[in-house]
């Protein structure tokens, strides 16, 4: 705590020189990160944006920290961006069939808004523990960013409307107009067919280099991207790697965040949260959608951003989420994970990777348990049978109208899929929990007796 620091009235006072200075700072810092500067001092203003984002982080100064993120997080992803992403997306799917997708330029970020990503990157890894609820500003960026980077360039570049060889058609066509315009006599065709010859073929030669160049230029510019996109890539990814690193207070918020833009970006209502806890009903309020869910649009096979960092912290933290007495974050991520497994207006790729994570989660907590035989083994038993039931046997669903039980079918049939390879790989070990996993075996009973008196009833209708 910095209250019982050695030096507590130096930092009290740097604490006041900041709280000063930072309006004006941002104010200044704002402007420059939109202007046209050189090289160097643009990356003298990274520089000063992190050191300071920083010391503000440390010094727990919240108000200008978040500050100077937002500030960030508008120079890595501006808002012209997004709106040229969904320009862009209205003119590919108003485009007819016939049309390539290369006629239409692609929007990308630029190398002073990957700079900003990076700053912004290298800021959440020094203030991972003292980021609270302004990881949602981080997440959400990185998000955008995923989305416009690597979704789209996974798809393939858009081709270049450059032709390279122009300049030698131009040629070309200059000495054909010059030889049809001057019709020269017998004794001077055999020159001009010469030096035609000879013009010709040094133009085909340049052109011919210059074509050369200007692939090679192509190769390295694309080489060059690719270089920046695998660092960037790297560079994400250590981010979620370091979550092992955070304490608990701190890996709960950045759960928390996660859960809230999965949320936010697939429409997730508060109804079907609900579940979630007192904590996460507090943390959705002021519900909206974030921009990916316009730059999405209709496309229904888009995984979710989210859910894939949740799977990757829950797997890397496993050893913490179920042995705490207290499963708090364990408890976050499943019971959201269940909540997007069974809201129909999430589409249904995100729906399956929900369930997906959740099998994962069980599965490698199972291991968890097996490898280690203490006296905790029983609750962790408990603790994975209970979210599984809760998957299969959701009690939302009895309450459903028998027009969207259809809804369910793939989610609890992943459930009982989950439950096979428990009882498969670990089902000697289990000593407890027992009456829930023959409950979760019988809903499949109850389900088909449900599905045949529904025919029988159609059938009996349909003959009177």
């Amino acid at each position: 705590m910095l209250e019982t620091h050695p030096d507590h009235k130096e930092i009290l006072l740097v604490k006041d020189m900041a709280n000063t200075a930072w309006p004006g700072l941002l104010a200044a810092q704002s402007f420059f990160l939109t202007a046209n500067l050189d090289e160097e001092l643009f990356q003298c203003l990274m520089r000063a944006y992190q050191n300071f984002t920083i010391v503000c982080g440390v010094l727990q100064l919240t108000t200008p920290r978040d500050a100077f993120l937002t500030s960030l997080c508008k120079g890595a992803v501006p808002p012209s961006v997004i709106a040229a992403s969904l320009a862009e997306n209205k003119a590919t799917q108003g485009a007819t069939p016939n049309a390539g997708a290369g006629d239409i330029p692609s929007v990308s970020l630029s190398d002073r808004n990957l700079a900003c990503l990076k700053i912004l990157l290298n800021i959440a890894q020094q203030l991972g523990g003292v980021l609270d609820d302004s990881w949602y500003l981080v997440l959400e960026t990185l998000q955008l960013a995923d989305f416009i980077l690597f979704h789209k360039y996974a798809r393939g570049p858009p081709q270049n409307s450059r032709r390279i060889g122009t300049h030698q058609n131009a040629s070309s066509s200059a000495i054909s107009l010059h030889a049809s315009t001057n019709p020269p006599n017998t004794s001077t065709a055999i020159k001009s067919k010469r030096s035609t010859a000879s013009s010709a073929g040094v133009t085909t030669l340049g052109s011919s280099v210059q074509a050369s160049t200007s692939n090679s230029s192509i190769t390295s510019q694309q080489s060059a991207i690719d270089n920046d996109l695998n660092v960037l890539a790297t560079q994400i990814k250590k981010l979620f790697e370091n979550s092992k690193y955070l304490d608990d207070a701190a890996l709960q918020s950045f759960t928390k965040a996660l859960c809230r833009l999965n949320t936010q970006t697939n429409g997730i209502s508060l109804e079907d949260n609900a579940s979630a806890g007192a904590d996460s009903e507090k943390m959705e309020k002021g519900f909206k959608t974030t921009p990916l869910t316009a730059l999405r649009g209709n496309k229904s096979d888009e995984k979710s951003f989210a859910i894939e960092k949740l799977r990757i912290v829950a797997l890397l933290n496993m050893h913490r989420l179920v042995t705490h007495e207290l499963s708090l974050i364990w408890d976050l991520i499943v019971l959201h994970l269940i909540a997007t497994a069974n809201c129909i207006s999430v589409p249904q790729p995100i729906r399956m990777q929900a369930c997906e994570s959740l099998d994962e989660a069980v599965i490698s907590s199972m291991n968890h348990a097996s490898s280690n035989q203490n006296e905790t083994n029983e609750r962790i038993q408990l603790q994975l049978l209970i979210s599984l039931n809760q998957l299969v046997n959701n009690p939302e669903r009895h309450s459903t109208s028998t027009g969207n039980k259809g809804q369910y079918v793939e989610v609890r049939k992943m459930g009982l899929e989950t439950l096979n390879k428990l009882l498969q790989t670990s089902g000697h070990s289990f000593t407890n929990g027992w009456n829930m996993i023959f409950e979760m075996i019988k809903s499949v009973v109850i389900l088909s007796s449900f599905g045949e008196c529904e025919e029988e009833e159609g059938g009996s209708v349909g003959v009177t």
